[in-house]
This record gives structure tokens, sequence and C-alpha cells, in this order.
């Protein structure tokens, strides 16, 4: 499995990353901190689960538009419970 995860803030990044590496030990997870780095990480293969500060991906969705460069919506978040 390939997880991405993506929030400016570390200690964010490194607890779920924990918790990940803990529940799938044989997982790929990759953290990044900014949106430039999202929208480079995601054009990198397929990803099983990306999990993203909603601002951050707004940010990254508001520029990218402007590009027309955006390879998906987020419009349609989805909540895993």
């Amino acid at each position: 499995m390939r997880f991405l995860i993506a929030d400016d803030h570390a200690i964010v990044r490194k607890g779920l990353a924990g918790v990940l590496r803990e529940e799938f030990p044989s997982a790929e997870v990759i953290e990044v901190g900014d949106a430039e780095s999202l929208f480079k990480t995601t054009l990198r293969g397929e990803w099983d689960l990306i999990i993203s500060e909603k601002a951050q991906a707004a940010r990254q969705k508001k520029q990218n538009c402007k590009n027309k460069t955006f390879p998906w919506q987020l419009d349609s978040p989805r909540t895993l419970s």
C-alpha cells in the first residue's frame, strides 16, 4: 500500500505516519510539507490514500487551476470513518 501525508506541520505528518506505519508495517508512507510537493508527489504513481490539510489542498487547487495542471478535483473530499 502507498500512503501520502501532506501537512505543513511536521508534528502532524510524523504522528499520522507513525500510526499508519504501525497499522500497515509493509506500507510505503511518504510525507510532504507544502502544496507544491503534494502536487509533484501525487504524479509519481498511484496512491491508496492521500491525507492532506484542507487549506493546503485548497491553495494548491487555486494555484493549479490558474495553470490548468491540476490532475484531480478537490471539491468533494472523502472522509473516512
